[in-house]
């Protein structure tokens, strides 16, 4: 029998081209952040938009991932936890994370959404991790000193519109007196940038825009995202803003069979200063 080679390698060039459209495991996204020597050799993963979604029993494949960086730090960006399912493998991660690296977070929209956000806080805090509700706290390393301000989500206040909200966080919460040589914001929503580069940064990390969902590498960095709309300017990735500062958006680590992520795999964001 005639085996058509030309046919199978067509076939095996479009499995392969599908498994790498609609890739759903997390890969790494490294960063290199130039803090001028301040901050040299110091080691941070960045999650955000985990949704509770879970990778591998006890969340083993994310957790490797984590312990193949060994990071000094890790930052979460919220929408760690959402409404839409059980929170049981936020709490397994943390569970393996405890007492093995310094972890701060902040919440995002849908713990603010979810009818137990105090209690979702409390299991962040339960577990060793620093919760930041509007506040700044200073973090000494080996490499150098921190300062990190974690601002609520705008939906925490429905009162406001967001981006009155996002003011009024801002307003109250930054003081320069409390500022060390390296300040770090985290910010869920990057569609606020331009209120955040109001305030003395050199760093701000955001997540919740999803990669703009569908990317096409090169082309089009995203589709849609909450917020932004179509087409959105900050989907995901590193921005260098006009008085550089540093902007990273995480394309976030949520997959759901229902809405999935096109060219757009989910992410673990490690950032490496120099």
């Amino acid at each position: 029998m005639k085996i058509n080679i030309k046919k199978y390698l067509g076939l095996a060039a479009l499995a392969a081209s599908a498994v790498a459209v609609f890739w759903n495991q997390p890969v790494y996204r490294k960063y290199t952040i130039d803090s001028d020597g301040a901050l040299c050799g110091l080691k941070v993963v960045f999650i955000s938009d985990l949704h509770n979604s879970d990778y591998g029993e006890d969340s083993s494949k994310l957790l490797s991932m984590i312990d193949n960086v060994s990071p000094d730090l890790i930052f979460f960006g919220g929408d760690i936890a959402d409404e839409k399912s059980s929170e049981a493998p936020v709490v397994r991660l943390l569970e393996q994370l405890q007492g093995v690296y310094p972890m701060y977070y902040i919440s995002g929209n849908h713990e603010y959404w979810m009818d137990n956000t105090d209690e979702i806080h409390q299991i962040f805090s339960d577990h060793g991790v620093r919760v930041l509700l509007n506040e700044i706290v200073n973090i000494e390393t080996i490499y150098g000193d921190i300062t990190l301000m974690g601002l609520n989500d705008p939906d925490s206040i429905l009162s406001m519109s967001d981006k009155k909200a996002t003011e009024k966080f801002l307003e109250e919460t930054y003081d320069s007196d409390l500022m060390t040589d390296y300040k770090i914001l985290l910010a869920h929503r990057p569609e606020h940038i331009h209120s955040y580069m109001n305030y003395d940064f050199d760093l701000i990390l955001s997540g919740h825009a999803h990669g703009g969902q569908v990317r096409i590498p090169g082309i089009l960095n995203g589709l849609y995202s909450p917020n932004q709309g179509f087409f959105p300017k900050y989907a995901g990735g590193y921005y260098r803003m006009a008085d550089k500062t540093d902007f990273i958006v995480s394309r976030g680590l949520s997959y759901r069979k229902i809405l999935p992520r096109i060219m757009n795999p989910p992410e673990l964001v490690v950032l490496e200063f120099e």
